[in-house]
């Protein structure tokens, strides 16, 4: 799979072997698939590796040393973040961040100082309800990130879910077809992130109205949109894709979403409404709105 599948065998192999385990008893009925992992790097589905892991006594958090894109606070303040998708509650968000700055303030490393430039950064523009990128030399830490990681984590997938929203036209475009690479051949388990990096792509095309990428996003996320882990973001992936095949020129009618508004009116989810009202108007110009 690549240098970081290799890697990661060979550390939990020898982890393995210190403590005396078969690899028989870390994977019963499933050892020569684990065996061809430990050894070789071949690719094996995230359960596999959890399971082997849980038997052995070791947590993803006790590899964040050696691996760090195995980052447990990353991944826990980004799904709080991802949680308040459609409040705009900008105290919530600032609190989360907080939380993440102080929680990782002593950690060394060029992944977790990049992590901390997007934290920073998410809380400034929550605070100011006011978009702006992420400087220049960050945008491009980010995109080097993921273009050189053959093998996205969820951590990549977050990183660019995170992210996408505050990196330039061109750079967006960009990370969207790594994007489309990572989920032609992504591990099992990682649906429901790559699925929701792929939704804010979809919303930052939307805003931003880039043509060309739309058109392409359109067409990418037919597969996608079964598979939405969540009502609520399958309402909007809905809706997303209705404004992009309802566009005329550059403008979108209010009467595409009827059906979505009818819906979030009989279930009751006015932060939904709200929320796709928002982008609505983002998606005609009319407000540039912070979507995170």
């Amino acid at each position: 799979m690549g240098d970081f599948q290799t890697a990661l065998g060979e550390y939990i192999n020898i982890y393995r072997k210190q403590r005396h385990i078969s690899i028989r008893a870390l994977a019963p009925g499933r050892d020569t698939t684990l065996s061809r992992f430990l050894n070789r790097g071949n690719k094996v589905s995230v359960q596999l590796i959890t399971d082997a892991m849980r038997r052995m006594g070791l947590q993803y958090a006790d590899l964040a040393g050696d691996f760090p894109r195995f980052n447990a606070p990353f991944t826990t303040a980004a799904e709080n973040l991802m949680a308040h998708r459609y409040a705009a509650d900008s105290s919530a968000i600032t609190a989360i961040a907080d939380a993440y700055l102080g929680e990782t303030a002593t950690a060394k490393g060029k992944i977790a100082e990049l992590n901390r430039l997007v934290f920073e950064h998410i809380k400034s523009v929550s605070e100011a309800q006011q978009m702006s990128l992420l400087p220049e030399a960050t945008q491009a830490a980010i995109e080097e990130v993921l273009a050189d990681n053959a093998d996205w984590l969820i951590y990549d997938y977050l990183l660019l879910r995170l992210t996408v929203g505050f990196l330039s036209d061109t750079r967006v475009a960009r990370c969207y077809l790594l994007l489309k690479r990572q989920m032609g051949q992504m591990a099992t388990g990682y649906q429901h992130y790559a699925n929701d990096a792929m939704l804010q792509c979809g919303i930052i095309l939307l805003t931003r109205r880039l043509d060309e990428q739309l058109a392409d996003f359109y067409s990418d996320s037919e597969t996608a949109q079964a598979k939405i882990y969540n009502f609520q973001d399958a309402l909007v992936f809905n809706a997303v894709r209705r404004m992009i095949a309802g566009r005329v020129g550059s403008a979108v009618s209010e009467e595409t979403l009827n059906e979505v508004f009818a819906a979030t009116t009989t279930v009751e989810l006015p932060q939904v409404e709200g929320y796709l009202r928002r982008l609505l108007a983002a998606a005609n110009g009319e407000v540039k709105g912070v979507f995170l």
